[in-house]
């Protein structure tokens, strides 16, 4: 049975990736950790990136890494269109999708398919770019700066752990009636507390994240859906990105 062309195409990156991870300089922490990060969130920024992996490198060793996956074909770029917009966009390249998923020792495709990486999750991504990078920059300033606004009384507290999802959508029952809420993102904080007693106290902190126009009637019933509606934990808010017609 002839092979097709995608199938040739996908076979090929499969040798491809087999020999990288042979070689003998194989990818450090570093790098796993900038692949894992693209695949599940592309098209992003190399700034981005210094945010997501702060706890682990500095801004220099994160692009001097990023250069290196982008020289091995592992990790992809395009300039986008949107305007005001002229930095590089980085994702997981098919091949970086390979060698990551031998890693993992997962297929390719079932990789692609939960976190809709490759070719037709770029596709889906793309229409969706313009408000995802004003959200991208909402949660990278919560990250940066949710510590220090929350100090009191010389307490200094220190963002623990953090992670964030692109478009939320969860089911659930209020007032016997099953309701469906999405958010365009959502971001879980641990805050971490020096006390009196010399203990420490760790508390979680969530919020929904939705974008619209200013003018947009839906945003106070959106907002009171997810504030009210019985969906959220305790210590969950509501952060709310605009944008304005010209």
């Amino acid at each position: 049975m002839r092979e097709t062309t995608r199938e040739k195409r996908q076979s090929r990156y499969e040798r491809k990736a087999e020999m990288l991870t042979k070689e003998e300089a194989p990818l450090v922490e570093i790098d796993w950790r900038i692949l894992h990060w693209l695949l599940r969130y592309p098209l992003q920024q190399a700034d981005d990136l210094v945010v997501g992996e702060a706890r682990w490198a500095s801004r220099a060793t994160v692009y001097r890494h990023l250069q290196g996956l982008e020289a091995s074909r592992l990790v992809e770029s395009v300039v986008p269109a949107t305007p005001g917009t002229g930095k590089r966009l980085y994702h997981v390249s098919n091949l970086g999708l390979h060698v990551l998923a031998r890693h993992l020792e997962r297929s390719a495709r079932e990789l692609a398919g939960a976190w809709q990486a490759g070719e037709a999750g770029l596709l889906w991504v793309l229409p969706r770019l313009p408000v995802l990078l004003v959200i991208q920059d909402v949660v990278n300033s919560l990250i940066t700066g949710a510590a220090e606004a929350m100090s009191n009384q010389e307490r200094r507290p220190r963002l623990v752990r953090w992670t964030w999802q692109r478009d939320l959508t969860h089911c659930f029952r209020y007032r016997e009636q099953t309701m469906r809420l999405f958010a365009d993102g959502a971001v879980a904080l641990c805050i971490c507390t020096q006390q009196d007693d010399d203990s420490t106290l760790d508390e979680w902190y969530g919020l929904f994240i939705l974008h619209t126009e200013l003018d947009d009637e839906r945003l106070m019933r959106r907002a009171w859906n997810v504030s009210c509606a019985g969906a959220s934990p305790p210590n969950a808010g509501l952060a709310i990105s605009t944008c304005c017609r010209c």
